[in-house]
């Protein structure tokens, strides 16, 4: 069993190390990294029941949950040692599907939603009085969200989707103005086109060009401002580093991205480890120092200077700007529930989070200030911030990488583009494992999962959502398709089980025990990934769909070029894969979108994997989001399974009709079809 890591850098100065410490059950119940030592303390059911955090000297945390019956997360408290400060007291209503109905911050009302009959969200009402109405088409794709006051409109937005699921057109309309923005893609899926319009007539036009490794090698923009930026990656030696993030291998040699736009320069310089370590741009410097884990803990541009600590989970838990100290207090999902502002009047801006952000307020001296709610968009960027009356007295749009389009210096306002939280001082947005600079559309380091062979434009360790941010997002700052991953690993697992089931079953229906050959549980287990991350995108009907052709497909296919194997035309495998694609696709409508205590519900099935499942996330399991986990686990059982028995039941029954036949007519039941031999007994 572990009791230590130590992870080393050249620097000995950058030395991090971690220690942990295990009950009998094998559960965590202390960790001490530098200088942050964390306990937990678990009930009798094995779940989280106290977590504390502390340094030794300023920094304390203190986390209680409290549960209802064996699954139901009802309230958390969350404390700290400025002025005893509670940072979190909130309570959380159910429904029969264990999905959140209500959130109450200190006993008072702050957001409560409804779901349709898919368990999409319907309504999101927040306490002051604004409503958040949603409307899905048949692929649970969101189509439009009308944000109101009464029967007053606040904003409103309608997405119109292509064929293969990425977004075609989004329409904003807010104070009476119409602004129409539409996307094109290039064969990978990646955005090559942002078109704005307003009133019908186009205002700005921007255009994206990739090289051959995934990076961005040109920016084209026409309208409001024209200009063209280009991008070149080489290093000291002129060596193209972008062959080397191809090759995932490290670099040994500071490494520049120079960036030019008309006269102007930029220069990125970055580390042996791919860390930006300097940005150089009309004659001025700012600087990144990394510790051992390659954690951004430093930054200063000559007159801004910042620090940066991090919690044995890899979480920023405290930032200084010159003089001005934040510490971040997180809850249990990985969200931040409280600023605390280390100065002379103890102040904390605190925030209540249902499934999204919905409210904060700010305490200073022991007064509560009045509450500001968020609206977001489909794609979960805040848009709107409203008072207590419902009156906007903020609004946000963004271009389709995140750059916030008429940037106010004075606000003070943390998370905005995703709704996550931006670091002014920076310009980037702080995603948990990384940071991304919107600007450029990259992360300032690299992501430490290395990427898919299978998958090319995973193996750019910088790019942010395989430069489609339309349709993607990432929320932990690593690879965003981790939650495919899973999917498909799970979906696989699901589909060579389920086989297994599928054939004992069959056995007892025919008296004659037998498995499947090893072409069928190879089918079922590509079928089963394949239907999991279709399910995951797409909802089971797709999935199951999907998932049940391939099976037949890949299972017929291998067994037609394996000598000794049962031989068909062409023809007939295609007959075959149409078949059971339609069969599928029966079953999966029969699949419940939100499945009971999985999809739903803080206690649910991401929480019963969060601790095992994440180790596979770059050497510290708690840095991936458990709603990432859930998703791929959700999509790849539901994916698998529902693929599984859709060709078990079809291939049970048509053994038994077959069986019942033979007495009069000769049929064949051969690896899932009924096959005629001949027509008619030989003479």
């Amino acid at each position: 069993m572990i009791s230590s890591k130590t992870v080393n850098s050249d620097d000995s100065s950058k030395n991090v190390s971690k220690s942990y410490t295990y009950d009998n059950m094998g559960r965590v119940t202390k960790t001490v990294n530098n200088k942050i030592t964390t306990s937990y303390i678990y009930d009798a059911l094995g779940r989280i029941y106290t977590e504390s955090e502390y340094d030794g000297e300023d920094y304390s945390i203190f986390r209680g949950y409290f549960y209802e019956g064996v699954s139901q997360h009802v309230s958390q408290e969350i404390t700290g040692q400025y002025n005893l400060l509670m940072y979190s007291n909130k309570s959380y209503e159910y429904d029969d599907e264990m999905r959140i109905v209500k959130v109450k911050e200190s006993g008072n009302d702050t957001v409560s939603y409804t779901y349709d009959k898919n368990g999409n969200k319907k309504t999101e009402t927040l306490a002051n009085g604004v409503v958040s109405t949603y409307t899905y088409n048949n692929a649970n794709r969101v189509t439009k969200i009308e944000n109101k006051l009464g029967n007053s409109n606040i904003s409103s937005y309608e997405y119109s989707y292509y064929l293969d699921g990425s977004d075609a057109c989004k329409t904003r309309n807010e104070n009476g103005i119409i602004e129409t923005t539409e996307y094109e893609y290039d064969g990978l899926k990646r955005l090559t086109e942002e078109s704005v319009k307003v009133g019908g007539n186009t205002t700005d036009t921007y255009s994206y060009e990739y090289d051959d490794y995934g990076n961005r090698s040109k920016m084209t923009a026409t309208g409001t401002e024209d200009y063209v930026t280009e991008y070149n990656y080489n290093d000291s030696n002129g060596n193209y580093t972008a062959l080397l993030q191809k090759e995932v291998k490290t670099v040994e040699k500071e490494n520049e991205l120079d960036i030019t736009n008309n006269v102007k320069q930029t220069v990125y310089t970055y580390d042996k480890n791919g860390n930006q370590i300097k940005k150089t741009a009309d004659g001025k410097t700012e600087t990144n120092t990394y510790d051992g884990l390659n954690q951004l803990i430093g930054f200063t541009d000559g007159t801004t200077t910042a620090s940066y600590k991090y919690n044995e989970d890899g979480l920023r838990y405290e930032k200084t700007v010159n003089d001005q100290t934040i510490n971040h207090v997180w809850d249990s999902s990985k969200q931040i529930v409280a600023d605390v502002i280390d100065n002379q009047f103890y102040e904390a801006d605190c925030y209540i989070r249902g499934t999204n952000l919905a409210a904060k307020y700010n305490y200073q001296n022991g007064n509560k200030s009045e509450y500001t709610y968020y609206t977001q968009n489909a794609h979960g960027d805040v848009v709107n911030l409203t008072d207590k009356t419902g009156k906007v007295t903020k609004t946000y749009t963004y271009d389709a990488f995140g750059v916030e389009k008429n940037i106010d210096e004075n606000d003070t306002n943390a998370f905005r583009y995703c709704g996550e939280y931006y670091d002014a001082e920076t310009g980037t947005i702080y995603l948990r494992a990384r940071y991304y600079n919107p600007s450029i559309g990259r992360f300032i380091s690299r992501d430490s999962f290395a990427g898919k062979i299978e998958d090319p434009l995973s193996l750019n360790l910088y790019t942010y959502c395989a430069n489609n941010p339309i349709s993607l997002k990432d929320p932990t700052g690593h690879w965003f398709g981790l939650d495919d991953l899973i999917a498909a690993g799970v979906g696989a697992v699901v589909g060579v089980v389920s086989q297994v089931v599928v054939d004992v079953a069959q056995s007892v229906v025919t008296g004659d025990f037998k498995l499947s050959n090893w072409q069928t549980y190879t089918g079922a287990a590509v079928g089963g990934a394949i239907g999991g991350v279709t399910t995951l995108y797409a909802g089971p009907v797709a999935g199951s769909a999907v998932g049940a052709g391939a099976t037949t497909l890949i299972g017929q296919t291998l067994e037609n070029i394996t000598p000794g194997g049962t031989k068909r035309s062409a023809a007939e495998i295609l007959t075959n894969t149409a078949i059971d694609t339609g069969i599928g696709a029966v079953f999966g409508k029969f699949v419940p979108v939100n499945v009971n205590k999985v999809t739903s519900g803080r206690n649910s099935m991401n929480a019963v994997f969060k601790s095992g499942l994440t180790k596979i996330a770059h050497g510290n399991a708690k840095r991936m989001s458990s709603k990432v986990i859930s998703k791929g686990i959700t999509s790849g059982v539901v994916g698998g399974l529902s693929t599984s028995v859709a060709l078990g039941s079809k291939n049970g029954f048509v053994e038994k009709y077959a069986q019942s036949k033979k007495k009069s007519q000769n049929y064949r039941f051969d690896k899932g079809e009924y096959r005629w031999e001949s027509a008619r007994k030989a003479n």
